[in-house]
């Protein structure tokens, strides 16, 4: 039997209960795991997945080939795409104002939107591990204010 690594997503859904973690694996269609925390999300995304991969072995079935992922190494550095008339008189007109590129426009963008999400994905991981001390009530005292904390 040969290991093969498949890569995963996680990402948080807004649940009845509140924030939950899922965790999936492109390359085994509907294979996922779900948590209140990234960990439980993690551990069950790799149980099912083990799961999956030993019913299709048990059923002498085709096993996915994991996709590779790219080096960046491997890369150009150079991305054509298209966008509405709109949004590209909207990049004009602000490359216009700040006296650079469309293209350096654009690279603004899409690096402020990359470091926002790094920025909530290390917020969200603190926020899992932050536990205020409560009383038995479960409020939370804030200068002489009580606040009640659900978890």
């Amino acid at each position: 039997m040969e290991a093969r690594d498949y890569s995963f997503v996680g990402y948080q859904v807004e649940t009845q209960n509140g924030l939950e973690w899922i965790i999936e694996y492109p390359d085994l269609e509907g294979v996922l795991g779900g948590g209140i925390t990234y960990e439980e999300a993690l551990i069950e995304a790799k149980e099912n997945k083990d799961i999956y991969l030993s019913f299709l072995r048990e059923n002498k079935m085709s096993i996915p080939v994991p996709k590779r992922m790219l080096e960046a190494s491997e890369l150009s550095g150079r991305l054509t795409f298209r966008m509405s008339k709109t949004l590209h008189k909207k990049v004009l007109d602000r490359s216009k104002i700040e006296g650079v590129s469309a293209n350096q426009i654009i690279y603004e963008a899409v690096t402020s939107y990359i470091e926002r999400e790094k920025t909530l994905d290390c917020v969200r991981t603190m926020m899992d591990d932050y536990k205020p001390e409560s009383n038995k009530d479960g409020y939370i005292n804030e200068n002489d204010t009580a606040k009640k904390y659900h978890y």
